[in-house]
């Protein structure tokens, strides 16, 4: 009779399912030109450089800040984060100076900077916070692919404690691509021998098919950031590996008329994960809006090629963050 047993109470199942409809955050810039819920894949690809971190790190800090606490609202979201990062060059001193810089200026904004509580509660909010951002660094395809595997463990174990994760980030999904590329050529495989090379086809599929499944019985939203490549060339190639060179422009258009002598964007993942991003967005930058080279004076801009928007955002990146040019 343990077939008749109750596997999930009706509360459990009404906040999984209105969880795909409600957001981590909606007023996150530039990611509020479209409703970004549960389920969701958002691609944020750019070159070196472009805001790609610094947009994850925002997006964090806007998830797992409080939406109100002691009558103060945060804006945030009060939810958990779990950061997988590929390339280990998240730099988590900028996103604890950054939370803790967040946290001080909406207090002082709104209770005053002359409240005698304001350190003490600041601490306590900021120490809340912390507890529901989840690092995991990967250093290569084994360690992601492995952790992929135990995700579904650790997301149960985080609802049963009441943290039940929003957000899961992938801080550059291609950090491995030429080692694993270069597998498939570099280790031949007898046929009958039941081996499986870990290339780059490989990994990508199992990538797909893992987080798949996570997304099926722990709905969150997906941030990946995926580095392009600049190159002068702009000839489209396939590789037997399953990967394309694929160049991006303005207004998504990939044709080479007019991109002589011009830097394009090449993206060299494979189709399979192509075809599990839902959303895509293009940074590009850093650009000069004024005299100087200063820091201040750069801004980036932030273009959806999926679905496509006929609108370019521009935005700087400053110590609390990201914010929009008008």
């Amino acid at each position: 009779m343990e077939w008749l047993a109750v596997d999930e109470s009706a509360k459990s199942l009404l906040t999984r399912v209105l969880s795909r409809r409600t957001p981590p955050f909606t007023s996150l810039p530039p990611l509020h030109r479209f409703p970004l819920h549960a389920g969701h894949v958002l691609e944020i690809a750019g070159p070196s450089n472009s805001g790609k971190s610094a947009l994850l790190l925002q997006a964090a800090i806007s998830c797992i800040l409080p939406k109100k606490s002691d009558g103060i609202s945060y804006g945030g979201s009060e939810g958990s984060v779990m950061m997988l990062d590929l390339d280990c060059r998240f730099d988590m001193l900028q996103f604890v100076e950054a939370l803790q810089l967040q946290i001080n200026e909406t207090f002082e904004r709104q209770k005053g900077p002359s409240s005698s509580s304001t350190t003490s509660e600041c601490d306590r909010i900021f120490e809340s916070c912390l507890k529901r951002f989840f690092y995991i660094p990967c250093r290569n395809s084994f360690q992601f692919l492995a952790v992929l595997k135990t995700l579904h463990a650790k997301i149960k174990r985080l609802n049963e404690m009441g943290m039940r994760p929003q957000l899961l980030m992938i801080d550059s999904i291609n950090a491995f691509y030429w080692i694993d590329r270069s597998l498939s050529s570099a280790i031949s495989v007898p046929p009958g021998v039941g081996r499986t090379v870990l290339s780059l086809q490989v990994v990508s599929e199992a990538v797909v098919r893992e987080l798949s499944h996570i997304l099926e019985s722990h709905p969150m939203l997906v941030l990946s950031t995926k580095s392009l490549s600049q190159s002068l060339s702009s000839m489209d190639r396939k590789h037997t590996d399953g990967s394309e060179d694929h160049t991006f422009s303005k207004k998504g258009s990939t044709s080479s008329e007019g991109m002589k002598g011009r830097n394009v964007l090449r993206d060299l993942m494979p189709a399979v994960w192509k075809g599990f991003v839902s959303h895509r967005l293009l940074l590009q930058g850093p650009f000069e809006q004024g005299p100087g080279n200063a820091l201040e004076n750069q801004f980036f801009t932030a273009e959806w090629q999926t679905p496509q928007l006929d609108h370019v955002d521009k935005f700087i990146i400053h110590k609390r963050g990201v914010g929009l040019v008008n």
